[in-house]
């Protein structure tokens, strides 16, 4: 079969760091090419070679041969007309590839309009139709949405319909199911399957989840330290040679949850305590005098957490987690009910009562790129929470607690002089983790903190939380699809489904005799992954 896109000996070098080191990868119309790795791989710098989009200092060589032209020879006017129209890439941060003051149709609207020159009316109808297609219903979700005002898994899909909606030739998806619970990942790998297969697209699927890659690709190249060091059918994997390689990304069996305290504080009283709590959001009207829709993101949520005490919330993309998290640490102000501090109310309007909160309570993103200065080091970004200290520090002791934080979190820190831009989509979510932990709170709220790493640096970094939690007595909501994520790190258990708690307890409860249809549903999509994991474990003895 004719390949569509071929990389041959594609080498590179960024700051005389060589990244890629001789890449070959061939990817054939109506397949699909798995490319996973560990973070940091270089996975993700394969991808943007293709589409050349790399940084200014890099340097590329080799060849990508599409349509018998080597990519890496064509200026910027000659990939421009390539770019969204024969070649699309669904990013890894939807956040930071959409436009955050453009509605969303606009913005699929907007391809059509630049590659067809389609009127606009006819283009925002094509859009509507995309959108629906990726699974967002105009109901749930109306097309006249910012980006700011949808899900991490609603973000994504909205990627996946600008990527696609010209029907390109190759498509090159950088982890495009990173931020999505079980149930919803499985809805868009099939979704893309489809798309690939319907429209004779070539794909290459990026992820450091080697079940979701293995349920999709007709074949799989393992990439480790900017090299491919095993490739082969799908079938085939179980018999590849570098089977230390494929037992890295599966990690063990189960990761317990050892370390996680069985016996909370109860006797000091919650730290954060929420009663009744509504979050909601106005939709710009769809015509000049229309009315805003006003959309309930959270409904009458109460729940509270003591020290030393782990709280997971898990749900689906667009359950209205994320919504949740930013108004506990007032960065969403469309909220009523009451949110408590230890036992003192916080007036949502009071700017100086969220600066002393912040101090002892800290929020890691979901979506990490879009919460840093893209000018500023690694050191200036772990060390900005420094500020909300009453006590001024030296500058000795700033570095000190940088190189401190960045370790815990493993990563080195000699690179706390490179800027967000350098790293890997899971590198950055562990800066931003590290950024949280520079102050020691007593409350830590992750959100999908974990869901950028691979499996073994998602352990290491669970190994780390729970062991903060227990040597600081601190409080930890995780914000997560994941249960096995909840299972490793929590001591109770909220099931959040339309804004709403459906179901709460504690987690071994929940986890294994799940009462409400909606927690069952969660957890077999859950336990499918898992046998899918235990299947690839058992053919790698």
């Amino acid at each position: 079969m004719t390949a569509r896109l071929a990389m041959n000996d594609l080498r590179l070098n960024i700051d005389g760091h060589e990244i890629l080191k001789g890449v070959d990868l061939t990817l054939s119309p109506g397949a699909i090419t798995g490319l996973v790795g560990r973070s940091g791989s270089g996975k993700s710098l394969t991808a943007y070679s293709a589409m050349n989009l790399l940084p200014r200092r890099a340097r590329a060589s080799g060849e990508i041969l599409f349509d018998k032209r080597n990519l890496l020879a064509l200026d910027d006017r000659d990939m421009s007309a390539l770019r969204g129209r024969r070649l699309s890439m669904i990013f890894q941060e939807p956040m930071s590839a959409l436009n955050p003051l453009q509605p969303i149709d606009r913005q699929v609207a907007e391809v059509l309009r630049i590659h067809t020159g389609m009127d606009s009316a006819a283009a925002l109808d094509a859009a509507y139709n995309q959108l629906e297609r990726v699974g967002l219903d105009p109901e749930r979700v109306p097309a006249g949405r910012r980006p700011d005002q949808l899900s991490g898994g609603q973000r994504q899909r909205v990627i996946i319909a600008m990527a696609t909606i010209m029907k390109p030739d190759v498509i090159l998806a950088d982890e495009p199911t990173t931020a999505l619970d079980s149930v919803t990942q499985a809805d868009v790998l099939a979704l893309l399957k489809k798309l690939v297969k319907k429209d004779g697209a070539a794909m290459l699927l990026i992820s450091h989840d080697l079940g979701a890659v293995a349920s999709i690709a007709d074949d799989i190249a393992i990439m480790k330290d900017g090299r491919i060091v095993d490739a082969a059918p799908t079938s085939a994997l179980p018999r590849l040679s570098g089977s230390d390689t494929l037992a890295d990304l599966i990690g063990p069996t189960r990761h317990q949850n050892d370390n996680a305290a069985p016996s909370p504080d109860e006797t000091a009283g919650p730290v954060l305590a929420v009663r009744d709590l509504d979050c909601h959001y106005y939709a710009p009207p769809q015509t000049l005098f229309g009315a805003p829709k006003t959309t309930h993101a959270v409904r009458g949520v109460s729940f509270s957490v003591n020290r030393g005490e782990c709280l997971a919330i898990v749900g689906e993309s667009g359950s209205g987690k994320s919504t949740l998290a930013r108004a506990l640490v007032g960065l969403d102000h469309g909220w009523t009910g009451r949110i408590e501090f230890h036992d003192d109310a916080i007036n949502k309007d009071d700017s100086k009562a969220w600066r002393r909160v912040r101090r002892s309570m800290q929020l890691v993103f979901q979506d990490p790129f879009t919460s840093f200065n893209p000018r500023w080091s690694v050191r200036d970004i772990v060390a900005e929470p420094l500020h909300l200290l009453e006590t001024a520090i030296t500058a000795g002791d700033r570095v000190d607690r940088v190189s401190a934080a960045l370790s815990e979190v493993g990563l080195d820190p000699d690179c706390a002089a490179r800027r967000p831009g350098a790293f890997s989509g899971g590198q950055r979510q562990r800066i931003a983790i590290a950024r949280a932990l520079i102050v020691r709170p007593e409350l830590l709220i992750l959100d999908e903190a974990t869901s950028a790493l691979d499996i073994a640096a998602r352990n290491r970094v669970i190994d780390i939380l729970c062991e903060l939690k227990r040597a600081y007595d601190m409080a930890l909501i995780v914000i997560t699809h994941d249960l096995s994520v909840a299972r490793a790190m929590a001591d109770r258990i909220a099931v959040m489904q339309a804004g709403q708690f459906v179901e709460t307890g504690s987690a071994q409860t929940v986890l294994s005799a799940p009462q409400h249809a909606y927690t069952k549903r969660l957890a077999d999509a859950s336990r499918v992954i898992e046998l899918a994991f235990d299947k690839l474990r058992a053919n790698l003895v």
